[in-house]
């Protein structure tokens, strides 16, 4: 999906849903644009990959708390402190 340049700023056109360069703002060509499949397949894999990190998030706050349940301290005693 490679849609070269941004005819402006010379930018590498981007992967995106929008018909704007999105640097500089400037309308893409008719040519460099996606069409509506390729914005459909983009769309999908930004779904994809938001599924992925949030499943990679979740095990790591998993293995969070299954580490937590051992003290990280566990020489320190609490009692009567007498202030």
């Amino acid at each position: 999906m490679d849609k070269g340049n941004c005819s402006k700023c010379g930018q590498k056109i981007q992967k995106t849903t929008s018909n704007k360069c999105m640097y500089c703002g400037t309308p893409l060509q008719p040519d460099q644009a996606f069409t509506q499949e390729e914005k459909e397949e983009i769309n999908l894999g930004k779904k994809v990959l938001k599924k992925e990190l949030h499943e990679k998030e979740m095990d790591r706050i998993k293995q969070g708390r299954k580490s937590s349940s051992a003290s990280v301290y566990p020489d320190i005693t609490f009692g009567d402190g007498g202030f």
